[in-house]
């Protein structure tokens, strides 16, 4: 059967990819976070053993417990990540 030269011909257009909603993307996840937190309330417990009801040995071993934790996860962070 003859086709209408008039008629138009199928477009096949490309598929259009779009960007993954903003909710959907996976954040990307810290070790350094996890760890000052997991360190902060180790050396919380050590300040407390170490200076008993004393608030500065208190605040001053959940300090350096954060500061500990941060590095050791920011370490953690640079081994693991994708090159």
């Amino acid at each position: 059967m003859p086709h209408s030269r008039q008629r138009n011909k199928h477009h096949h257009h490309a598929q259009q990819h779009h960007a993954p909603a903003a909710g959907t993307a996976k954040a990307k996840r810290s070790a350094s976070v996890l760890m000052a937190i997991i360190f902060g309330v180790f050396g919380l417990a050590i300040g407390t053993y170490a200076g008993g009801k004393d608030l500065i040995w208190i605040i001053g071993g959940a300090i350096l417990g954060i500061l500990v934790g941060y590095f050791v996860g920011s370490r953690i962070d640079k081994t693991f990540a994708v090159k």
